[in-house]
């Protein structure tokens, strides 16, 4: 196949979950693990099911539900931590479901899933988890060190 579709030459790797990507709160890092585990199912199933409209609009489906969990549940810690990042960290997750709206507006066009799309989501996930969820990482670890202690 050479139309774009993840059998073609160009197919996405799968994601590998490291260490390096920790951000430091255990809650999100698993959530960041479930996600990459997903993804990664989807280029099975893109290599499964390449040509299936109604498999790749359930997967889509699955995906963005996973990531409205997510996000809400970054925001929401955020928000709850004063993180002064926060507007901008909200318009990258914004950003992300733009691009996702784009590709399900575009996918009964070409069948199945689109290699170009997961590239994308593929690039995406990996530098919004190692650059922006590493900057609140880093925020709760110097508010949490520079909070006074309770031990006497």
């Amino acid at each position: 196949m050479k139309d774009g579709r993840t059998k073609a030459k160009g197919k996405p790797k799968a994601v590998v979950w490291s260490d390096d990507l920790r951000i430091g709160i255990d809650e999100v890092d698993r959530e960041h693990q479930a996600l990459f585990l997903y993804f990664n199912e989807l280029l099975a199933a893109a290599d499964r099911h390449a040509d299936a409209p109604e498999t790749s609009r359930e997967a889509i489906a699955k995906l963005e539900l996973m990531f409205r969990e997510h996000f809400e549940h970054e925001e929401k810690l955020m928000l709850e931590t004063g993180y002064p990042g926060y507007h901008g960290h909200k318009d990258r997750h914004d950003e992300f479901f733009s691009i996702l709206r784009s590709f399900t507006a575009f996918q009964p066009e070409v069948g199945g899933f689109d290699g170009f799309f997961l590239s994308v989501f593929r690039n995406w996930i990996l530098y919004h988890i190692s650059v922006s969820d590493r900057e609140i990482g880093l925020y709760l670890q110097r508010r949490n060190a520079a909070a006074p202690s309770d031990e006497p």
